[in-house]
């Protein structure tokens, strides 16, 4: 049996069906429980997948092939976002870190974009 969700109306900033599905499950689940519930959606963080990929990319445009010089062109050519950055690791780390902390408490049923700004 195959089940249908549509996507619910407050859910409107974003277009991309799996960040409306973490926030419709995220909320829910948090709802008078006393336990946070909260997810993350990374933009494009760097890892061997993406590095895979981009390095694929550079050889296509005929860039050189060290990662800092590749980086430097992803950076000032294909990256859109306000950071003007790939992402790090690190950078989503910090997101669920405070997303962890106690003092993040009353943040509950959201999702955040880290993804340097759109």
């Amino acid at each position: 049996m195959q089940t249908t969700i549509d996507r619910p109306p407050h859910i409107h900033r974003w277009g991309h069906d799996p960040i409306w599905a973490k926030v419709v499950v995220t909320e829910p689940s948090a709802a008078g429980t006393g336990i946070t519930a909260n997810s993350v959606s990374p933009g494009l963080t760097l890892s061997h997948g993406p590095e895979r990929w981009l390095r694929g990319i550079a050889a296509d445009q005929g860039w050189p092939d060290d990662w800092p010089s590749i980086k430097a062109n992803v950076e000032s050519l294909m990256i859109k976002n306000f950071a003007g950055m790939i992402g790090e690791p690190v950078n989503i780390a910090h997101v669920v870190a405070f997303l962890a902390d106690p003092r993040a408490d009353f943040v509950n049923a959201q999702d955040i974009v880290a993804d340097g700004g759109h």
